[in-house]
């Protein structure tokens, strides 16, 4: 059985003009043959005087002339017909490629907009980080200003003294979760400071003359317990909280113009806002303006504006719960899927480092936290690693299968 389709085109290959024409030419040739055909004796009929001729010569030929009329009549109108679809099609063809055009130029736009807020907001996170400013007493007594991305060194030596007070006088009975509680804790002193208890004792120490006085680190160990409402001989029978805080103390002088634990929220709050708006505006934007891989070089480039030290910082940032939404296990997957903190490295973050700096076992122990969430082996693959270090040679590689 023959389709409909192929009904369709067998009729429009007959119904095509110049096959019309050549039947209409041949009732003309047959008009001018039919006095000879229908005057002579054909077999049953006969035409003579008698049962008269069939009309006039030239009325015989009326028929066939007028068939062929018809048929010419209708091989136009089918002809207007079909240049009337043509036209129709090619003006919806024009139409669609008119949206087409119009949509490509749109998404365009669109692309290019979200570039352009893109580098707007990473002008003003710039803008941000300029305005953080830290005070140092030099040697001579003389005060430095220090502004910008460098002093996120001395926020990150401030929180390891914070941990590193904690880890020692609270030993750890549960490794995963006590260490991860401290860590925790930590970050809730060094971002909103010491309560008010706390902070108190601060101000009656008058911590920024009281540690220029120090003279050992075990003498700035008692300041610093004193402050945080831990007796002093309690601080002294740690040995390891004088062991770890030696490089502190190394660098006691960024404590003696601005004190700790008086909170950098008011200082940090508008930097981190304004940096996860940056990544969420790209983030949200459509697929059909912006591909993924095309997301990831935009927030590549804002990373590259993060030292590795900033990147350590918002990950206790994020691992803390002041930013929980940077990662979250239903919903945002800002280190995960677009990797805002690849360029760290185990041992740089407290508290999944080792005493003897094993790579492979801060490793381990930073993923026995953050791999708890799928989403790392959602995104990330061998090819396409969470962390910068898992590419370079004699370092640990994380099984993503």
């Amino acid at each position: 059985m023959k389709k409909t389709g192929d009904k369709d085109s067998f009729f429009n290959k007959i119904m095509q003009p110049r096959v019309l024409f050549f039947v209409a030419g041949f009732f003309i040739a047959l008009s001018f043959l039919a006095p000879a055909l229908f005057t002579r004796p054909w077999g049953l009929f006969t035409f003579n005087v008698k049962t008269s001729y069939i009309g006039e010569t030239f009325g015989i030929m009326n028929p066939f002339i007028a068939i062929a009329a018809a048929i010419i009549t209708y091989a136009a109108f089918w002809a207007q017909f079909k240049a009337n679809q043509d036209m129709l099609e090619n003006n919806r063809i024009q139409h669609e490629t008119d949206l087409a055009k119009q949509e490509e130029e749109n998404n365009h736009n669109q692309k290019q907009l979200a570039i352009n807020r893109f580098y707007e907001m990473l002008q003003i996170h710039r803008d941000n980080v300029k305005e953080l400013e830290w005070f140092v007493v030099e040697g001579d007594g003389s005060i430095t200003r220090m502004n910008g991305r460098q002093i996120f060194a001395y926020h990150l030596l401030e929180y390891n003294l914070i941990y590193s007070i904690l880890d020692t006088l609270y030993p750890t009975q549960d490794p995963e979760k006590d260490d991860a509680t401290k860590a925790k804790k930590a970050y809730e002193i060094f971002y909103k400071g010491a309560n008010d208890a706390q902070l108190s004792l601060v101000k009656r120490a008058n911590i920024n003359k009281a540690i220029a006085s120090c003279a050992s680190p075990q003498y700035f160990i008692g300041k610093v317990a004193g402050i945080l409402g831990i007796s002093n001989d309690t601080a002294k029978e740690h040995a390891k909280l004088v062991d770890s805080l030696k490089d502190i103390y190394a660098n006691k002088n960024f404590f003696i113009a601005q004190p700790p634990f008086r909170g950098h929220f008011e200082e940090l709050n508008n930097y981190y806002r304004h940096l996860f708006l940056t990544v969420k505006t790209v983030v949200k934007v459509e697929k059909k303006y912006l591909e993924y891989n095309e997301k990831r070089d935009l927030l590549r480039i804002l990373r590259a504006q993060l030292t590795n030290t900033e990147q350590v910082m918002l990950c206790y940032n994020w691992f803390s719960g002041n930013g929980r939404q940077w990662e979250e296990k239903d919903g945002n997957h800002f280190f995960t899927q677009y990797r805002m903190v690849h360029n760290i490295t185990p041992n740089k973050l407290l508290p999944f480092r080792t005493p003897m700096n094993n790579d492979a076992a801060a490793y381990k122990n930073f993923m026995a936290h953050f791999g708890k969430s799928e989403s790392i082996k959602m995104f990330c693959n061998r090819q396409d690693p969470m962390f910068e270090f898992e590419d370079w040679d004699g370092y640990p590689k994380f099984n993503y299968n």
